[in-house]
């Protein structure tokens, strides 16, 4: 979709550039059990608790949205 909308994206998970981001898309597919366990392995969940408090928007789609919760019955 943001391609289609010719608006820039980088796709990464470098600590810094998702710090620098702007806004933060988080997608996803799977298991929200998996999908933190991946995100905390990485430290990039606590990179996207630090930013959302800094204001930066958080978007997330599908297993992303999941993942914004503070907990899940999955898994």
């Amino acid at each position: 979709a943001l391609k289609k909308l010719e608006i820039p994206y980088e796709i990464s998970g470098d600590i810094d550039v998702i710090r620098n981001a702007k806004v933060l898309v988080l997608p996803g597919v799977g298991a929200a059990s998996q999908g933190m366990k991946n995100l905390k392995e990485l430290g990039i969940d606590q990179v996207i608790i630090e930013q959302a408090k800094k204001g930066t928007p958080v978007l997330g789609i599908c297993l992303g949205m999941q993942l914004l919760f503070s907990s899940s019955e999955e898994g």
